[in-house]
């Protein structure tokens, strides 16, 4: 009899250490498990961030694009209306027409560089954002 209460006792050690080995595992996944959550979470915002700047870039190109749209046709307008009579026939000899070129001293210089270096901003703020992404799934 005294026997079987021994192996009883060695059997209900055994269970409580497997239960709380158990116990520390369910633990550990629950740690593990919001821990990813959260990583989740970040990731949501990011590509929530992204996707904002994306929104943004394609809305500032359209709006760069008709302002251009609109410089072009005003400039192509203007053109016509300071056309040399003769066409560019009558052009001295070494006298090209060619497209103009934006230097420091144009009217639109200050405009173009807004744009190249709003474009240039909003690139590398995708770029950045996509190098964050992967740097977070890579860490998976």
């Amino acid at each position: 009899m005294d026997f079987l209460k021994r192996k009883s006792e060695l059997e209900y050690i055994k269970l409580s250490d497997e239960n709380i080995s158990l116990e520390l595992a369910n633990m550990e996944l629950e740690d593990i498990l919001a821990k990813k959550k959260d990583e989740l979470m970040q990731v949501r915002d990011d590509l929530l961030s992204a996707q904002k700047a994306v929104i943004e870039k394609d809305s500032l190109l359209q709006e760069t694009n008709s302002l251009l749209l609109e410089h072009i046709s005003k400039t192509s307008s203007e053109s016509k209306q300071n056309e040399v009579i003769g066409g560019d026939k009558e052009l001295e000899k070494g006298n090209e027409i060619t497209s103009p070129k934006i230097t420091s001293e144009s009217p639109y210089f200050l405009f173009f560089s807004a744009c190249i270096h709003l474009r240039n901003s909003i690139t590398n703020h995708i770029h950045l954002m996509i190098r964050i992404l992967l740097s977070i799934f890579i860490l998976q």
